[in-house]
């Protein structure tokens, strides 16, 4: 016998009513720009990225050089732990994080802690990864703060590769000869969310990989 509350339900007609599932929000870095509009697009909504970037600040690099002075002091850099982060017995650990984007606005005020946290945890070396040529600068300038433990890459993602041009080549190339750069990057294609066209994002991609050699 099917009840409910104690009462008998056998016979009744029930009204089944399914929850709908809560609608996720995108991420903050993207958003509907309706403004975009443009004529003879139909009315379309076109998606474009927020700003996610700015500069370090200096009092980070401040902080920045006050912890390489303090790796030089002790036996290991798993030694170098922030206050409320628990040492790990991870002396036989030997962990890269090879896409560390601590050039993102986030960390502008707390680089110093999620760096020394990381190396509490066992990360000894971390590779800033770059998404546009601003974002190249900036990740050669923290490695240069924090020689072997930060390293870095220089790039254009396809998402930024509507803005390439033969300077900026000219200039991403220059960046390489920096030796904190290990590597070319972020970049490829990225035909899903298109925020660059097809003959950019290749002419970015292609000339990018001439620099490999």
């Amino acid at each position: 016998t099917l009840k409910f509350n104690g009462e008998e339900m056998m016979g009744r007609k029930l009204k089944v009513v399914l929850a709908k599932p809560e609608k996720q929000s995108k991420p903050d870095r993207w958003q509907k720009d309706k403004s975009s509009k443009s004529k003879g697009s139909g009315g379309a909504v076109v998606m474009v990225a927020k700003p996610h970037r700015s500069g370090i600040s200096q009092e980070e690099l401040h902080k920045l050089q006050r912890l390489r002075e303090k790796l030089a002091t002790v036996k290991s850099d798993v030694d170098v732990v922030t206050e409320g982060v628990k040492k790990l017995d991870i002396s036989k650990l030997q962990m890269v994080d090879v896409a560390a984007n601590l050039t993102n606005f986030r960390f502008n005020n707390n680089l110093e802690m999620v760096i020394s946290r990381a190396l509490a945890r066992g990360v000894h070396k971390m590779v800033v990864c770059s998404s546009t040529l601003e974002d190249s600068q900036q990740a050669i300038i923290l490695a240069e703060t924090l020689p072997g433990v930060l390293y870095c890459t220089v790039g254009v993602h396809p998402h930024q590769a509507k803005s390439w041009t033969t300077e900026n080549g000219v200039l991403l190339r220059s960046l390489l000869d920096n030796p904190q750069v290990v590597a070319i990057g972020e970049c490829g294609l990225d035909y899903f969310r298109m925020l660059s066209s097809t003959k950019k994002q290749l002419e970015a991609f292609e000339e990018q990989l001439t620099m490999c050699g």
